[in-house]
């Protein structure tokens, strides 16, 4: 068959397949095959039907076809290495994973993340295909992101909190590299889900509307407003960010009260009323951030249970300023001085007056309820945090503490130093910066 035939027999097809007319593109594919067997493209869509079937040893073969027809390093070849890796059958996993750094020594153009997120994972990761079908396509998936890191030396996590850490590691790390953090926070986000599943129970997963994400965790569905880019990537990466919270979450009690310093947008404090039917205080003093957090509570019907308190947070209480430009909701670049009289970032485009307390002196003046479970990510400031709240510290009613905190800061160290003189214990939460600190009879295991 003359190559001016393949062409629209080619545009045919893809017509065919995009209206899901699968047996009449079936049809055709098998026509142009007994016509001329030596075309990789007919053999790649045929393998794309056969993996919709769930029929992958006859993907695999179809494909190992058309990888013998094209030279070393082709799509083909580690579109294959995903599918083969996921059979039951036994495959030479060292031999695919030379496969994949070959290729992408051979061939460091390929369209990694549409081969790899596009093709295999988006439909079986954002739930918009049958349970039935997301299996097949998340143990594909899984395995062809795997012969991936492969190819970019990166190594191959585990499948437990370390690995999901490690592969976090790997996407903060490559952050201007857009294929090792797609495919990095990918294999994160997919070791969050399975450790979720064993702390909630029932089905997780994300969908991802226009303008909103749908997160399961537990079999319940809590939404969360998507208004720019960066909180687009997170909910689509949600399970691969402090799986190490999402566990302490799952401890809490229905009778107990979370207060959420540093709330951002409302993702935890939404995880923890959602999922727990615990009370929440949120405390967020960037303006963006808590008109967010709102409308995810309200998103969720959560109003009966979440309060939102827009103050700083320190070692003293009065007042203080917020400074900021451009950041867009969910951002954490604002500047605050928790003095009066003091500019905290000259020649900001916005500055806000804002009131500044102690923990201890909020729970006191009847602001808030007292706390049985805190978190706190404030990003630079936490000694001045567990300054002023040493009175709750002392206070066996209160279980644990979540904490972000930077200890190359030597006034960070001193303060945790303190508050585990209060009989805490430490211990890393997912990763060196997040600690959960608990009493030593509460539940901390992992």
């Amino acid at each position: 068959m003359s190559e001016s035939v393949a062409v629209p027999l080619q545009v045919r097809i893809k017509s065919l397949l995009q209206n899901d007319q699968i047996d009449e593109a079936r049809a055709l594919i098998e026509i142009g095959l007994a016509e001329d067997a030596s075309r990789a493209w007919l053999l790649r869509d045929l393998a794309r039907l056969l993996i919709a079937e769930e029929s992958f040893d006859a993907a695999a073969d179809a494909l190992s076809q058309a990888a013998a027809l094209e030279p070393p390093g082709s799509e083909t070849e580690i579109l294959l290495a995903g599918i083969a890796l996921s059979l039951d059958r036994t495959i030479d996993l060292t031999f695919w994973s030379r496969r994949a750094k070959l290729c992408a020594c051979l061939r460091p153009d390929l369209p990694w993340t549409n081969l790899v997120v596009t093709e295999l994972a988006e439909a079986a990761l954002s739930g918009d295909c049958d349970e039935r079908h997301a299996v097949a396509y998340r143990r594909a998936a899984a395995h062809l992101i795997a012969a991936w890191c492969a190819a970019y030396r990166q190594p191959l996590p585990d499948t437990g909190l370390r690995g999901a850490v490690t592969a976090k590691a790997h996407a903060a790390a490559n952050r201007s590299n857009p294929l090792v953090l797609r495919a990095s926070s990918l294999i994160s986000d997919i070791l969050g889900r399975r450790l979720v599943a064993g702390w909630f129970g029932g089905s997780s997963g994300t969908r991802m509307r226009d303008h909103e994400a749908v997160v399961r965790i537990g079999g319940r569905d809590l939404m969360f407003g998507i208004p720019n880019l960066n909180i687009r990537f997170d909910c689509r990466y949600f399970f691969a960010f402090e799986p190490g919270l999402l566990f302490r979450i799952s401890t809490f009690e229905p009778e107990e009260r979370f207060l959420d310093i540093g709330a951002n947008i409302g993702r935890y404090t939404v995880l923890a009323a959602g999922l727990r039917g615990v009370r929440v205080d949120a405390i967020e003093p960037f303006v963006r951030n808590a008109e967010e957090l709102i409308r995810n509570v309200s998103r969720n019907g959560l109003e009966g249970l979440v309060t939102l308190h827009q103050v700083a947070v320190s070692d003293q209480t009065g007042s203080g300023c917020v400074a900021y430009g451009d950041e867009p909701a969910g951002s954490t670049d604002q500047s605050i001085a928790d003095r009066p009289g003091i500019d905290p970032r000259p020649g900001a485009e916005f500055h806000e007056a804002i009131e500044v307390w102690r923990i201890d002196e909020m729970v006191a003046a009847g602001r808030i309820p007292f706390p049985n479970r805190i978190k706190i990510d404030v990003d630079g400031v936490e000694h001045k945090v567990l300054d002023g709240m040493t009175g709750i510290l002392s206070d066996p009613r209160l279980k644990s503490i979540r904490i972000e905190i930077r200890l190359e800061d030597p006034l960070n160290q001193a303060a945790l130093k303190r508050t585990l003189e209060y009989g805490f214990v430490a211990r890393v939460g997912d990763d060196p910066k997040n600690l959960d600190l608990t009493r030593p009879d509460g539940r901390s295991d992992q």
